[in-house]
């Protein structure tokens, strides 16, 4: 194959310039403006919707006010009157222009009473199952429904605003509405025909992706899907700004987001990429043609160029070529200009003189390098084996050591799951008994109160043991709320001095029994960092226990203190009261885990496990020390 002269390669050069660099530098510099433009872009479309977006909840608050104004001047007798409460609709024109599929008024049941579409047997039928109807009565506010299927013969989707009127002992006496149809030239229907630019709209959804407002009718009630619009489910999640995304139907837009403030309504703008960047299309291909052309016209200029200067380069390459295709020919070149190629043939001329005796030179030494190198490459086959076969183990170890890993890791997620989920059902289970046992302890005081001259000595009897259970059960609900809480409640990092705890409670605990004789022996100035409330609660579970198992000691002593140990402080409770087994010192921290009979010393078993769930929370360790008789001492530490 001919080798490539050197004219044909400067011209090559030049042409991958043309090719390469500054193609490269149009496309940065056009790469700049379109980021320009779409920020631009994107700005535009972000305040045009938050204008939107303000202007529909000045709208929204419009339509809420008018309704509720209207609502103070209903009555009684217009409430119980079917003609007046009609009467009263149609004198209200102002409500009427706003509310275009109809103004209601409803019985406090969810009965219409009367309304301005007049349609014949409609008075008293029940609109109880409407979304909209049950949340006014549930909350006794107005309320902003979501979109349903209008009941009016049209059956088209539409929106409904209510509110609640109460007579004057507060009850609800009736329910006043308003509904707007989606499909007609409304607030919200006109803005659903408004365009950006040529192909942009506006869409508005819920906070459930369902659509109250798109340019295709046929899509109002339909749900937004997930995935399909990545920008908008982000959206949904909280972001409100604008940016590059793709349509459900698949078009490349930039559109923007922004939440309604009067109810959890999403309103987002549209504009196709196509539209919003055809400057930028323009742009590129006027700069590509410039390109083009000035790179012909460069090329050419060099050609003519470098054909008059590399002439004598040309002649002094080809005799080199020459020479090394043929071994016999001269070995000496002749350059007839006198630039800088004649001192480079003059410098060549000397270098091939010598080269006959560097050639042989190398030749010997070739020869010995090639026996040391075949010595050399057996040797290092053996070491390549070698490490071959201990990088082959190190891999297998390596993927064991990843398996076990993951079976780990599979097996925490699980394990913590199994948690969250515990302490959701303990929490809701907990929560939902707390109203019945109240209602039990109403009801025995009612019969205890009300009834007492009906009750003979035994039921009353009964009563009072009910009543003593009841309460016993509520303690034990309070105390697995409590415990629930503590697995879920956020961790502040703060100085808690636990001495001032310590001092608190026990002043508290003496109240209690103020003829018990016990001392308290609180050390000066413990201070840890932790959550205040938590390590309160750590505290008191500790000091009673301590109080409540040394009830019995004829003269008790409850004692609080930290010692250095290490590189951590242990802070401990200890009493001189009845204490415990050590054989049994694992279970009493587990829920309803007791070490002494409840008729003895009363309590729920949920105490100590709320205080370890506390101190493992802050990264600490809770332990307990004790001997039958002698008393007991619980340990901590926080973190």
């Amino acid at each position: 194959m001919k080798p490539v002269s050197l004219k044909t390669k400067m011209v090559l050069y030049i042409l991958v310039f043309f090719v390469v660099i500054a193609p490269g530098i149009v496309l940065l510099s056009l790469n700049h403006y379109r980021s320009s433009v779409e920020n631009s872009v994107a700005d535009q479309q972000f305040m045009l919707v938050t204008r939107i977006a303000e202007e529909l909840d000045q709208k929204i608050i419009f339509s809420q006010e008018a309704l509720v104004s209207a609502s103070r001047r209903i009555n009684p007798r217009i409430i119980s009157d079917p003609l007046k409460a009609e009467e009263f609709l149609f004198n209200n024109l102002s409500l009427i222009s706003i509310f275009d599929n109809g103004v209601f008024l409803f019985g406090s049941d969810g009965r219409l009473i009367a309304e301005t579409t007049q349609r014949p047997g409609r008075t008293g039928m029940d609109f109880s199952y409407r979304e909209y109807m049950k949340r006014t009565i549930a909350t006794g506010k107005p309320v902003i429904s979501s979109p349903f299927i209008s009941s009016m013969p049209h059956h088209h989707p539409a929106i409904m605003f209510t509110v609640p009127i109460f007579g004057d002992q507060g009850g609800l006496q009736a329910i006043f509405g308003g509904s707007i149809d989606l499909m007609k030239p409304n607030f919200l229907g006109l803005l659903s025909r408004a365009k950006i630019g040529t192909d942009g709209y506006f869409v508005l959804t819920t906070a459930d992706r369902t659509v109250i407002m798109h340019p295709e009718q046929g899509r109002i009630m339909a749900s937004f899907p997930v995935g399909r619009n990545p920008l908008y489910d982000k959206a949904i999640n909280g972001f409100e700004g604008a940016g590059e995304t793709v349509t459900a139907a698949g078009v490349h837009s930039i559109s923007a987001f922004k939440r309604l403030k009067t109810v959890e309504w999403l309103m987002s703008a549209n504009y196709p990429e196509n539209e919003a960047l055809a400057p930028i299309h323009e742009a590129n291909c006027f700069a590509w043609v410039i390109v083009f052309l000035g790179g012909i016209m460069t090329v050419s200029v060099f050609w003519v160029v470098m054909k008059q200067l590399i002439a004598p380069l040309i002649s002094f390459t080809d005799q080199i070529r020459m020479i090394h295709s043929n071994e016999d020919h001269d070995r000496q070149v002749e350059v007839a200009t006198n630039d800088e190629i004649r001192e480079l043939a003059t410098v060549f001329n000397g270098l091939m003189a010598g080269l006959d005796e560097k050639e042989k030179r190398l030749r010997e030494v070739n020869e010995a390098l090639e026996t040391r190198v075949a010595e050399r490459t057996a040797q290092l086959e053996e070491t390549n084996m070698i490490l071959q076969n201990e990088i082959r183990n190190r891999i297998e170890a390596q993927e064991e050591i990843v398996c076990l890993n993951e079976d780990l890791n599979r097996r925490a997620l699980s394990l913590e799951t199994i948690n969250r989920e515990l302490e959701s059902f303990s929490y809701s289970v907990s929560h939902d008994l707390r109203a019945p046992v109240r209602h039990i302890k109403s009801f025995i005081n009612i019969l205890m109160t009300d009834h007492a001259e009906k009750l003979d000595t035994e039921a009353e009897l009964l009563l009072r043991r009910i009543s003593d259970a009841s309460g016993k059960l509520e303690v034990l609900i309070n105390e697995i709320l409590n415990l629930s809480k503590v697995s879920r409640a956020e961790i502040k990092h703060l100085p808690v001095n636990l001495s001032a705890l310590a001092a608190e409670i026990a002043g508290l605990l003496k109240e209690t029994e103020p003829l018990r004789a016990v001392s308290f022996d609180i050390q000066d100035n413990v201070v840890v960092t932790g959550d205040p409330a938590l390590m309160h609660m750590v505290m008191q579970n500790l000091m009673e226990n301590a109080w409540k198992y040394s009830a019995k000691t004829a003269q008790a002593v409850i004692r609080f203190g930290a010692v250095e140990h290490g590189n951590e402080t242990v802070c401990f409770v200890k009493d001189n009261g009845i204490g415990f087994d050590m054989a049994n010192a694992e279970k009493m921290f587990g829920v309803f885990q007791r070490l002494h009979d409840s008729s003895q010393y009363e309590g729920t078993g949920i105490g100590l496990a709320t205080v370890q769930r506390i101190i493992h929370r802050h990264g600490g360790r809770v332990w307990a020390e004790a001997v039958e008789g002698e008393g007991a001492t619980f340990f901590f530490t926080v973190g």
